[in-house]
């Protein structure tokens, strides 16, 4: 069967730009107040430049490259625990760390999109549904790499388990496998949890400190003996990246309405991470409650339109690859914005094109270069029988 061929539609969704084009104005702008966009600039640069590139690039003809992204992924993920930075998340290049989780997890629903497309357009032409033997094979695939960027940052790794989860479910996998592989897995990390293996006892901490505002000494020790000088620098450790989120619900709760602290915000000054994992709360102290809310309904329009484009493209891997992406930059500004109001424990996570520069920003540019390929091409002859997005 000759290969569909693509065509033009209509122009790049220029909702896309729009929402990149305030996320980039509020990121200048809170590196300028954070006295740090010497550094963010170049950053968030490359980001637009590289979003421009990818919008010119056909994704079908990336598509190509799925399986060896996968290897990639593989080789990236064993390469950065073995030889990683702090909390082997990143690898590192000259001077600079280089986180790789987020670049590791795109690469994993970049070719489960791909493999599930052509599973799908094969069952459209032979009936044969996707059997249980792949289901497994993919499940397997899902876990390994969740459960490696899990070991080392559990948010990442959840999010992406939980993206990976929703493609399997819009790619015709049956719901009785999913639900199988979803309990066995959360079978897994309670046992891992409960055996204090790789950085659980963090997790736990975390948990416990936002839950009751207390740190477990237990948890703080993990099982080690420690001398009287080691634990006191761990508990100062715990309790200084406890306060931060203390801090970050005080900026948000003595905010104005409108920007009224530009520059002029003190609390920030407390929290070492004020320029990434809290860099919210930041915005809403210095530039308002109504700034925040606005940041906020950026994201969730950017997921909104994602889903929109996966509805119009004709094609299965542009809708399974437009849902992911959208699913990826939401989930992730959402947790982190949950963090700062005290909605859920602390997880690390930044907010992607704000959080002060490094290679997230670069990362965000391409994804949001791929999804505005996606809104410009779609397949000639579109397919029936194809899950309605």
């Amino acid at each position: 069967m000759a290969t569909p061929t693509i065509k033009l539609t209509h122009g790049t969704d220029s909702g896309i730009w729009l929402i990149a084009g305030f996320l980039a104005i509020i990121s200048l702008l809170t590196s300028i107040s954070n006295q740090v966009w010497a550094g963010h600039l170049p950053f968030l640069i490359a980001a637009g430049v590289l979003m421009w590139i990818f919008s010119k690039i056909n994704y079908q003809k990336l598509s190509i490259f799925s399986n060896i992204g996968l290897l990639l992924a593989f080789a990236l993920l064993l390469f950065t625990r073995v030889t990683g930075g702090f909390d082997a998340r990143s690898i590192e290049i000259g001077s600079h760390q280089i986180q790789t989780m987020y670049f590791i997890g795109f690469l994993l629903t970049f070719y489960l999109s791909k493999y599930l497309a052509v599973k799908i357009n094969n069952q459209v032409r032979t009936g044969e549904e996707i059997t249980l033997r792949e289901s497994i094979i993919q499940c397997i695939i899902i876990s390994i790499i969740c459960a490696g960027i899990f070991t080392s940052k559990q948010s990442t790794g959840i999010i992406l388990f939980i993206i990976c989860t929703i493609l399997l479910l819009l790619g015709g996998v049956k719901f009785k496998y999913i639900t199988s592989f979803i309990g066995i897995c959360l079978i897994l990390v309670l046992i891992i949890v409960n055996l204090g293996l790789f950085r659980s006892s963090t997790l736990e901490n975390r948990i416990s400190y936002w839950w009751t505002g207390e740190l477990s000494m237990e948890k703080i020790t993990d099982g080690e003996e420690l001398t009287p000088a080691e634990l006191k620098e761990r508990e100062k450790y715990y309790k200084a990246y406890g306060e931060q989120m203390v801090y970050s619900q005080a900026m948000i709760a003595r905010a104005s309405w409108f920007p009224t602290k530009v520059g002029q915000a003190y609390l920030k000054d407390e929290i070492p991470a004020g320029k990434n994992d809290y860099v919210f709360a930041v915005i809403v102290e210095e530039f308002g409650i109504l700034v925040g809310i606005f940041v906020l309904s950026l994201y969730l329009f950017l997921l909104f339109r994602a889903i929109r484009i996966a509805q119009r493209s004709e094609g299965i891997f542009a809708k399974l690859l437009a849902t992911s992406i959208g699913l990826w930059i939401s989930l992730l500004a959402i947790v982190h914005i949950a963090v700062n109001s005290g909605m859920m424990p602390a997880t690390g996570e930044t907010l992607p094109l704000i959080s002060n520069g490094g290679m997230g920003i670069v990362f965000t540019g391409i994804l949001l270069g791929i999804l505005l390929n996606i809104s410009k091409y779609s397949e000639k002859k579109p397919i029936k029988h194809i899950p309605n997005f």
